[in-house]
């Protein structure tokens, strides 16, 4: 990577790098198997439900996703983005649904260009944070399929059955709490504000890959230049500020590499029919907290320990189903809204974070939780 891309990722907060993937080699495989991970999904919640799939098959990418979030009753998402949602009461793992932690998953997050951009600019003991987030932006065609598909099956607008349990076929996703921010409109944002307070000082990336065209019409990043350098903070932040923001159209095979204070957003999804599908990654230098101990990272390169990185997509996935099995039971550790309104001190994070590392100090022992 150029010398010149680190000075210019801390003057402006954030790296656009043309052509980091193969589109080829790198990122259509891993949309063919996320694609058949999505559809599996799918073809379990059209079973739950007693609907038949009728022509799911025929219908292009975006429309059968809208149908999955629609049958699953935005669970799918539970799923697909355990990140955000286990912080909701109603968050359970479903034990009948295929991992969503899949191997290509794993290869995608440890790419050797990802790493060397990573490296260059956090230095060469990576940790692979289990903040990860999937964003597939739907047109309003496709959002209004989801409601279609909802009213056929005449959902109400409840989230839970009368005993409390979380009715999995009969709720409207859009009452999810993170469905807008998944599907929908991203609002202005900084990365680390949904992180504890003893992550706030870590050195944070966020290297956000496209999977299909990032456009200005379909919901291409906005980024605005230096905003890193205020400090963390929440919304809502002044027009003064927002209008400072450039778009970042691109392609499958570019990178955008995110400060983890940098404030950013995405365009509204104004076409017809098209869709932007996107993923992001965080990694810190290892040993400095995530912002989130009770889910899994790994190291993902060391030069001063190789043997400590890992390089085994199942042993991610089992230690992602035990922390999530973990999480159905005992709940999340902390409140997400408590978190947002600055509730949650930096003395309540440290202990939280220490707890979580004797617990947890190599990949096997969550396999024990």
């Amino acid at each position: 990577m150029d010398p010149e891309n680190a000075e210019r990722f801390e003057r402006d907060g954030y790296l656009f790098i043309k052509g980091a993937f193969d589109p080829e080699l790198d990122i259509k495989p891993f949309a063919s198997a996320y694609t058949q991970l999505i559809d599996a999904l799918a073809y379990v919640y059209f079973s739950d439900s007693g609907m038949q799939r009728g022509h799911y098959d025929q219908l292009q990418l975006p429309q059968r996703f809208a149908t999955l979030l629609a049958v699953s009753g935005g669970k799918a998402l539970h799923h697909l983005d355990p990140v955000l949602n286990s912080f909701l009461p109603h968050f359970r793992k479903q034990p009948n649904l295929p991992s969503a932690q899949i191997p290509e998953l794993f290869h995608l997050i440890s790419h050797t260009g990802l790493l060397d951009v990573v490296e260059s600019l956090i230095g060469p003991e990576v940790t692979a944070s289990p903040i990860y987030h999937i964003n597939f932006k739907l047109s309003q065609k496709h959002l209004k399929l989801v409601q279609d598909v909802v009213e056929k099956m005449g959902a109400d607008a409840s989230l839970f059955n009368p005993n409390g349990v979380t009715n999995t076929t009969s709720t409207d996703p859009a009452l999810e709490r993170f469905y807008g921010f998944q599907v929908g409109k991203t609002d202005w944002h900084m990365d680390a504000i949904s992180g504890l307070y003893d992550s706030h000082k870590s050195k944070i990336v966020n290297a956000w890959i496209p999977v299909t065209k990032a456009t200005k019409k379909n919901g291409c990043l906005l980024v605005i230049p230096g905003s890193h350098k205020e400090g963390i903070r929440g919304g809502p932040f002044a027009d003064e500020e927002t209008k400072r923001a450039i778009p970042l159209p691109a392609s499958p095979g570019d990178l955008v590499v995110l400060d983890n204070s940098v404030l950013h957003s995405a365009t509204v999804n104004t076409t017809e029919d098209d869709f932007r599908w996107a993923f992001n990654f965080r990694y810190h230098p290892t040993g400095q907290p995530s912002g989130r101990p009770f889910l899994p990272g790994y190291v993902a390169r060391s030069q001063s320990a190789p043997e400590t990185e890992l390089s085994n997509p199942y042993l991610w996935s089992a230690m992602w189903d035990r922390a999530l099995d973990h999480l159905s039971t005992n709940g999340s550790p902390f409140d997400y809204t408590e978190l947002r309104a600055g509730n949650l001190d930096l003395a309540f994070a440290k202990t939280l974070t220490k707890h979580w590392n004797a617990l947890t100090p190599h990949p096997e022992s969550w396999l024990s939780l």
